[in-house]
């Protein structure tokens, strides 16, 4: 699945230490769309005539274990009765019942378009829909679960307490990998700028000095400054990989060429 600019937004802020913590939502809701909802949730199917409505998904009623960032429902059937008649070709989640209303929080296309006549019931029997997280993005394993479980209703998922900026020699993947080690080195404390649509660029200089000799690659941000805790964010800035010798500083500018942060 995809998610929604309203649920970057949140997520980054939550994530990154802006303001309050991201609270729980009014609930969780199944959409149908009968083209890419995109960002915000468009193309959802015209109730019109028809009953069509979202369907509650809330909890672990329907979708009860949330395993390696996906989540089938093999706990209940999902069912949209008296559909009206069109082409359904992506679900999507909702924190409302709607319709049109409530905030838009993640969109997935199906595996293959169905064709719904007026008056028909479209459905998912149980285990036959997977919402998934899995593509190539920049963010962990361990954070796309908390994300997961937080917009279904299944647990809460905490604000970190404090952050910490680390170095990698190589792509440290989903779970934080190849992290720096030796010398001196240790994670720094990073500053970020207020997110802009869903980014967050980092804003204060971050040295790490006393470095151990290594190539830099890779930049990743922790939930904890000590070694250990989870991993949260991880990517390649290529303007700033470089080697190091033992005992260098190796500096990340804190401006938007430095490292960005986001949820895609």
């Amino acid at each position: 699945m995809a998610w929604s600019a309203y649920m970057i937004n949140r997520a980054v802020k939550h994530c990154l230490r802006e303001g309050a913590a991201m609270g729980a939502n009014t609930g969780a809701y199944l959409s149908l769309h009968t083209a890419d909802p995109g960002l915000t949730g468009a193309s959802e199917v015209v109730v019109g005539g028809s009953s069509y409505t979202r369907q509650a998904v809330n909890g672990t009623g329907t979708f009860p274990t949330v395993t390696g960032d996906s989540v089938v429902n093999s706990a209940a059937a999902i069912n949209f009765t008296l559909m009206p008649a069109c082409t359904v070709t992506h679900v999507g989640l909702w924190d409302t019942v709607g319709p049109v209303t409530g905030n838009f929080i993640m969109g997935q296309a199906l595996d293959a378009q169905q064709v719904v006549n007026a008056g028909d019931t479209f459905g998912f029997a149980t285990s036959a829909l997977t919402l998934s997280l899995a593509g190539t993005r920049g963010y962990s394993t361990y954070l796309g679960i908390q994300l997961l479980k937080h917009v279904l209703l299944q647990a809460t998922f905490g604000q970190p307490a404090a952050l910490g900026l680390s170095l990698h020699t190589a792509d440290p993947g989903e779970t934080g990998a190849s992290e720096a080690s030796g010398g001196t080195y240790t994670r720094q404390t990073p500053g970020f700028a207020n997110a802009a649509l869903g980014v967050k660029a980092l804003n204060t200089v971050a040295d790490f000095t006393l470095m151990p000799a290594c190539t830099v690659n890779y930049i990743g941000v922790w939930d904890q400054i000590a070694v250990g805790g989870n991993f949260l964010f991880g990517q390649t800035v290529a303007a700033l990989a470089k080697s190091v010798n033992a005992g260098n500083t190796f500096r990340v500018p804190g401006s938007a060429a430095g490292f960005q942060v986001t949820l895609s």
